[in-house]
């Protein structure tokens, strides 16, 4: 046996040890950090969870420019070491299997992973951009100002670019989400993201014009993923919202709320977020001087556990507040809708149409979807399935492929609801950022294992070694590890 073939056995022993929690709190500083070093997030304004809101790296506030800096480089290889940022940040590196299949992909990354700040919400112009071979469902987010101008921050050089625009990627795994959503909407927009088909999903955003992207509101982790060129990402979600129709007679706006998830396929933790009293507020924007009502007849909802449908409030020419008052996150909840709202007296005028058209960013994504084949790991088990089977990981028939351990959801009536008017707090103390539990997540890793090894059975258990050193000796651990007795 050559070195590295003992390198490769050594480590899939020694990553198939135990797992522990790990209590991360953020650095509570208000209102955010100074902006002399390159990878400090730093913000103006914070949201009504008191979560920074459209942050910017250090670097961009204090010179215009996206970090990493070309000189002297220091932060392009560890940007969360001590001269690129003061902030508390966390290292979530994969477990074996996906360590040995991550790495080589990655080789100039000290993370192999993702590199995690804290819970932010983003505001601004969403697009589809794809259903990933791991199962997770990718969107495009292009912050905007107040005024729906567009804004650049939070990303990083030659990362998250399209021509000359920018974007935030959101992303979150279907098998926690979508996957077990029960309402109509979610149901069918399932059934199109599974075509493949970039177009047809994205019509089902925005239907009134495939062209126009969406309003979209996203609250979730903020990091790098460092599996893809240290981008800046949010992931996982904690929520979503997308305004499907900005009709004032039936404004509607799909969106999932939650209070936990994990992190990609290079990545091994469940991110929880504990919110004060587990209450998470959303603001649906709309600078309308009208009124606002539920449309209760025609909204969908359903929940896990105890979920119950949000309090609604209006705060007059900023937007409709819902609040969620959620179980614990360790109950893995989720709450899923479709809200049809309706506006008397609304005095917003149409959007005037955007330079940025959904065809303008899908033309600059053919570059993106080969680089996924070609220099992400998932993305090239997904192309290797592929050629042997016709199909990719993010679409493939699995035997048995464990659950994500998400309680059943429920359709649930929708009560008569009351609009409030909105309530903010009157205390002048600044809300301190939430503290996060990440817990390694066993669930997520017998599911990436089940995708691995189908690979390797599409192979005869032999599949190439052209990029994965001895990918042969991984699946026969995997085959061990699956045939061995449950303890």
């Amino acid at each position: 046996m050559n070195r590295a073939s003992l390198c490769i056995l050594t480590l899939i022993v020694v990553t198939g040890c135990g797992r522990h929690a790990k209590t991360w709190p953020s650095v509570p500083i208000a209102p955010s950090p100074t902006p002399d070093k390159e990878f400090n997030l730093v913000w103006s304004k914070t949201d009504l969870n008191g979560l920074p809101y459209n942050p910017k790296w250090g670097l961009q506030e204090s010179s215009n420019a996206e970090p990493p800096a070309q000189s002297p480089g220091a932060c392009i290889r560890e940007p969360y070491g001590p001269t690129c940022t003061i902030q508390s940040v966390l290292l979530d590196r994969p477990n074996f299997p996906n360590n040995l299949i991550c790495v080589p992909f990655i080789p100039q990354s000290h993370v192999h992973g993702h590199v995690d700040w804290m819970p932010v919400e983003f505001m601004g112009l969403g697009a589809w951009l794809n259903f990933a071979d791991d199962w997770d469902y990718n969107l495009m987010l292009l912050p905007t100002d107040d005024s729906g101008g567009q804004i650049s921050n939070g990303f990083t050089t030659n990362n998250n670019m399209l021509g000359h625009s920018q974007y935030m990627e959101i992303e979150f795994a279907s098998e926690e989400t979508v996957d077990n959503f029960v309402t109509p909407w979610w149901k069918h927009f399932r059934t199109v993201v599974a075509t493949l088909d970039k177009k047809a999903t994205e019509h089902e955003l925005y239907p009134a014009n495939d062209e126009t992207l969406p309003r979209t509101v996203a609250v979730g982790l903020f990091g790098l993923d460092c599996e893809h060129d240290c981008r800046s990402e949010i992931h996982p979600v904690y929520a979503l919202a997308v305004e499907v129709s900005e009709d004032p007679t039936d404004n509607v706006w799909a969106l999932f709320v939650r209070n936990w998830g994990t992190g990609g396929f290079c990545s091994s933790l469940n991110h929880e977020i504990q919110l004060p009293n587990n209450t998470l507020n959303i603001l649906l924007p709309r600078r309308s001087h009208g009124t606002v009502e539920v449309d209760s007849q025609k909204t969908q909802f359903a929940g896990t556990g105890t979920m119950q449908f949000p309090d609604v409030a209006q705060i007059v020419g900023e937007g409709t507040v819902l609040t969620f008052h959620l179980p614990d996150p360790g109950q893995r909840s989720v709450t899923e809708m479709l809200l049809h709202l309706k506006w008397r007296n609304d005095d917003v005028r149409a959007r005037l149409a955007a330079p940025l058209t959904f065809s303008t960013v899908a033309s600059a994504m053919p570059t993106e979807e080969k680089a996924a084949e070609n220099e992400t790991s998932e993305g090239y088990l997904g192309a290797l399935l592929a050629a042997k089977t016709g199909s990719r990981l993010s679409i493939a028939a699995f035997n048995a492929l464990p659950p994500a351990a998400v309680p059943h959801s429920v359709i649930q009536p929708v009560p008569i609801v009351k609009v409030s008017v909105y309530e903010p707090s009157k205390s002048s103390t600044p809300t301190p950022l939430p503290n996060m539990k990440n817990e390694e997540d066993a669930a997520k890793s017998a599911r990436d294992s089940t995708r691995i090894l189908t690979v390797c059975r599409a192979y005869d258990n032999s599949p190439p070694t052209d990029k994965i050193p001895n990918f042969p000796q991984i699946c026969q651990q995997l085959r061990t590890n699956s045939e061995a007795p449950l303890k």
